[in-house]
């Protein structure tokens, strides 16, 4: 993708995306409280992974270890639904 232009190419990955979004913030109760907390801050705050860090007193590591094991949690009930997945 280039730097402001969404290719036709790119559409798919964005819906992934989305879909993604939406299903963490609407299946928070199949996280751990970490878990919740760091999708709170990066999605619907905006945080970025640092500032996640930083005010939890965490690694950045830990931050995004936590969105991986999140996006997997939620990740396996989607597989239900979805076959991009």
């Amino acid at each position: 993708m280039e730097a402001g232009r969404v290719d036709h190419e790119d559409l798919a990955r964005i819906h992934q995306g989305k879909v993604m979004t939406h299903a963490l913030l609407d299946h928070l109760e199949e996280l751990t409280q970490r878990q919740r907390e760091v999708v709170h801050l990066y999605y619907e705050r905006n945080l970025q992974q640092r500032e996640i860090a930083e005010r939890l007193g965490v690694t950045q590591q830990a931050v995004g270890d936590a969105l991986v094991r999140a996006r997997l949690a939620v990740g396996k009930k989607l597989k239900l639904y979805y076959s991009f997945l």
